[in-house]
């Protein structure tokens, strides 16, 4: 067979292999040496029997089979943890500790192996060398230079804070290895609890006390340390509880919610005992520190906790029902050591129910004697409250609750509101509203301020031509029962206030359809102070950085957070309040309605967030150093429907929080107006270029000339944007038809 020279360098090459490979050894060490010009230079060619060129195509098979069963070979990258044990002494002055290590690493890309650690490390070693260590808080990382098992050893400590403290704590971390132990020593006269770990072994060698204890994967438990009472009425436990049934009614069934609250005056609590009433199946369990661990036998549920519980703590169990189910109003019991002060039924309710139980044994009480506790959740929105006569011993007995038939329906109604409005130096004014619609409603009724011209209108982002009569403008919606429309209307007043008026007054479109909630932000050239004088919607804060914070100092926790509607609407200028150590520390919510309090104390501390027009709520939250705790409050409307200035409100300059902003703030917030007031401009022109082309689109009847206040109009909007200005905020909960702000002038001291 002859095989003619290939005329690319590749091909060359396979002549050259399959010649090398046909010569011999020989043939195979001369390929180092210059190629034969014959065959380089293309004017020769190789013949080989068939046979031969098949054997030589099987050897080159059998060479890259050969090849990929190297590559194959090659390990995985491996980091792993194979043994760990961990040797615990508790002393006087801390916690001693002494964690012994094999790890493996391999694979040709090597990955650094971490172990859980606690405390200080004083001493470290790894064998053999060929790798270092690298010490964070809370982990230690072996970095290895090349592949192969390490032995370490490393030595810790974690001092006690106080040394005079009755119980001690002791944080255990678990070595998450296939193999390994964890071995405590400490007094053998002090009394022990581990919540969360498994003991393997238990004695007592000489003055000392050794435990085995196995903890889960990547779990830690506290060892808490006890000095024994000096008498057994010393040790026993004395804790008040308030029992509570809550009866939570909605559209799609009724959530049941079984709550025990805990009150210890003297010594702790590890595990919560709850006796069951008969038939309740709770679907899932909660105490104070959040989801819990526990078990049920027969009648009696055990709750375990992480910590120990010395003063309030609670724990709820959360049971769904039917409509129409008859419901058993008898309490869980907090089992024996405990002194029951009573027993309530609570009830929640979104639609129109009626509930009411046995009332020979039950007593109505006003909301507001429900004893005060964080424990009853977010908002209230309580319907009732009723309280079980313990003194005529009756049976708590059952109830069903009853739906009443549904209102009647009222149509649409405006769900949100947001306003903006930019006053201009030659007094001209630009508003834009947008509202989300909902419900059903053929038309949206909207009455323009006098002497306003309607510049642009759309409907769901599409370019609208409405209907107008005498400054009424009528928005056709075609909404059905549940429907949502988004609409956004521009209006000018061209030169609507004369400048050098020590008091001016803005109003908005009036609505005929009822508003839920309304936000309105004002921009106000610069150049004079104004100060709020009244209006139906009230002044709340404003934030320009990312985040209104506040530095408490003394520890090294944070606790941030965010404030919501209970439509799940971030609310900016809310005041959150964080008491530390009976010490008050404010700030307000952001634009985005965060909020965040930085370097606070370990501890239990309380947050409270309060804005006009809602209700209060408030919580406990646990702080511990070096980590943030998150917290999500939502605010419910309050009842009231307008709001009452009756103090002087602040010149607007004045209304900003020094602790809310950083040193550049001045000119955050003048970029801020900048861009909210182009972006009002730009928006403006957009939207009637938009309407424009819409209105010029091919039709079978010649279209209207296109102006402003019917498609939009094709001139941009007759404003010019002030250089500097200040933004006012004012927000409002089912605020009147009509909405205006009366605004005090002075001209610059």
């Amino acid at each position: 067979m002859a095989i003619p020279q290939a005329p690319s360098a590749g091909r060359a090459g396979l002549a050259l292999t399959l010649a090398a490979l046909a010569l011999g050894p020989a043939a195979v060490a001369a390929q180092s040496s210059p190629p034969v010009p014959d065959i380089a230079s293309g004017g020769a060619e190789i013949r080989l029997p068939l046979q031969r060129y098949d054997a030589l195509l099987q050897e080159i098979e059998r060479a890259d089979a050969a090849r990929a069963e190297r590559l194959a070979a090659i390990e995985e990258p491996a980091a792993e943890r194979l043994q760990v044990d961990q040797r615990i002494e508790v002393r006087g002055d801390g916690v001693h500790g002494t964690v012994r290590a094999t790890v493996r690493v391999a694979g040709q890309k090597l990955l650094p192996v971490r172990l859980p650690l606690i405390g200080l490390v004083r001493a470290a070693t790894v064998t053999p060398a060929g790798a270092s260590l690298a010490h964070r808080e809370g982990s230690l990382t072996l970095l290895a230079e090349r592949a192969g098992v390490y032995r370490l050893e490393v030595e810790t400590f974690v001092p006690f804070a106080d040394d005079a403290a009755a119980v001690r704590e002791v944080e255990l971390v678990s070595g998450d290895a296939p193999v390994g132990s964890t071995v405590v020593r400490f007094g053998a006269e002090l009394q022990w609890q581990c919540p969360g770990a498994t003991v393997v072994r238990d004695e007592v060698d000489g003055q000392a006390r050794v435990l085995e204890l196995a903890i889960p994967g990547g779990t830690t438990a506290t060892l808490r340390l006890r000095q024994p009472y000096q008498s057994a009425e010393a040790e026993r436990a004395l804790v008040q509880t308030i029992t509570a049934t809550v009866l939570d009614v909605q559209r799609q069934g009724i959530g049941r919610t079984d709550l025990a609250v805990y009150q210890v005056i003297r010594g702790e609590i590890a595990t919560h005992v709850l006796d069951l009433p008969a038939g309740l199946q709770p679907e899932s369990v909660v105490s104070d520190e959040g989801g819990a661990q526990s078990s049920r036998d027969a009648g009696q549920l055990q709750v375990y906790r992480q910590r120990l519980l010395r003063g309030t703590g609670f724990v709820k169990l959360h049971t769904p029902l039917r409509h129409g189910e008859r419901i058993d109003l008898q309490p869980v019991a907090t089992g024996p050591g405990t002194s029951a002060l009573g027993h309530y039924l609570v009830t929640r309710t979104s639609i129109a129910s009626e509930v009411a139980p046995p009332a020979g044994s039950w007593r109505r009480l006003d909301v507001s004697d429900l004893p005060a506790s964080p424990s009853w959740g977010a908002g209230t929105g309580i319907a009732a409250v009723w309280q079980l006569d313990a003194e005529a011993g009756a049976a708590p007995g059952t109830l069903t609750v009853e739906l009443l038939p549904e209102a009647e329906d009222v149509g649409a109604v405006v769900r949100r509101r947001e306003s903006t409005s930019l006053l201009t130096d030659s007094g001209s004014l630009v508003h834009r509203d947008v509202f989300q619609v909902v419900g059903r409603s053929s038309a949206l009724e909207v009455r323009l301020p006098p002497g306003s011209e309607l510049w642009s209108l759309l409907v769901d982002d599409s370019p609208t031509r409405p209907l107008e009569s005498g400054g009424t403008v009528f928005v056709p919606l075609s909404l059905d029962n549940d429907g949502t429309r988004s609409i956004e209307l521009v209006s000018v007043q061209a030169g609507a206030l004369p400048s050098r008026r020590s008091e001016i007054t803005l109003q908005l479109a009036t609505l005929e359809t009822p508003v839920l909630e309304h936000r309105w932000r004002l921009l106000l050239p610069d150049g004079r102070e104004y100060r709020y004088a009244g209006g139906v919607l009230r002044p709340t804060f404003d934030a320009i950085s990312d985040a209104g914070s506040v530095v408490v100092g003394g520890g090294e926790g944070s606790v941030r957070g965010r404030v919501r509607d209970d439509s799940g609407y971030l609310l900016p200028g809310v005041a959150v309040t964080l008491r530390v150590r009976d010490r008050p520390y404010r700030t307000f919510t952001d634009r985005n309605g965060w909020f965040t309090f930085r370097s606070v104390p370990d501890g239990r501390h309380y947050v409270h967030a309060e804005l006009s027009g809602f209700g209060a709520v408030g919580y406990d939250v646990r702080v511990r150093r070096g980590r943030t705790s998150m917290v999500d409050l939502t605010l419910a409307p309050a009842t009231q429907e307008t709001i009452t200035v009756t103090s002087e409100a602040p010149l607007l300059d004045e209304m900003q929080v020094q602790s809310m902003f950083e040193d550049d703030a001045a000119e955050q917030r003048q970029q801020a107006f900048r861009e909210e007031a182009s972006a009002l401009k730009r928006d403006g022109s957009r939207r009637e270029d938009a309407a424009g082309r819409a209105a010029s689109a091919p039709a079978a009847a010649e279209p209207e000339p296109r102006t402003a206040g019917r498609t939009g109009g094709v001139r941009p909007l007759p404003v010019d944007i002030p250089a500097r200005g200040k933004i006012l905020q004012m927000i409002g909960i089912l605020p009147p038809r009509e909405v205006a702000v009366t605004l005090e002038v002075r001209e610059p001291r």
